[in-house]
């Protein structure tokens, strides 16, 4: 991985600014402008799947997060964006795996607002559950009347 320069420090800085103060699409515009010198940094891809999800770009967010799923933890002071933008897509598992994570703070908090989530899900009705089903196969296991809740995962 490539050390940031001076003046991409600085842009990263601003970035972070521009997210704090809700200007989304200046993050987004200087996070594309830096993953283009930096392509593996995870902290340039974090806050551009922040600006990404303030703009309620939700998908493309996540993806972000998949993307460095595995080195979240390089960058902790977004792992409570990654847990919402995960949530967002109804990822419950990652948002669960990123509160786990040692670094994460206040994991009480964010695991009440999966279970909220969760619990919204399956309370969806049955049809638009089973059309779900083709994206969570393993949903579509159980009849919708038995399926399992996600309770046991605690």
């Amino acid at each position: 991985m490539t050390k940031i320069t001076k003046n991409d420090q600085v842009i990263l800085w601003s970035a972070e600014e521009d997210l704090k103060d809700q200007r989304f699409h200046q993050v987004v515009n200087k996070m594309e402008h830096l993953m283009a010198i930096y392509p593996d940094d995870v902290t340039i891809h974090l806050l551009l799947a922040s600006g990404l999800s303030g703009l309620k770009r939700y998908p493309e967010a996540y993806q972000m997060i998949l993307t460095f799923c595995d080195r979240l933890a390089d960058a902790p002071s977004y792992l409570p964006e990654a847990v919402r933008i995960s949530l967002k897509n109804e990822a419950f598992m990652l948002a669960r795996e990123i509160i786990h994570d040692p670094l994460f703070n206040n994991p009480d908090q964010f695991r009440t607002a999966i279970e909220e989530s969760e619990n919204q899900f399956d309370s969806i009705d049955p049809l638009t559950c089973r059309s779900g089903c083709v994206r969570l196969p393993m949903l579509g296991r159980w009849p919708l009347t038995n399926r399992p809740k996600r309770s046991f995962l605690l």
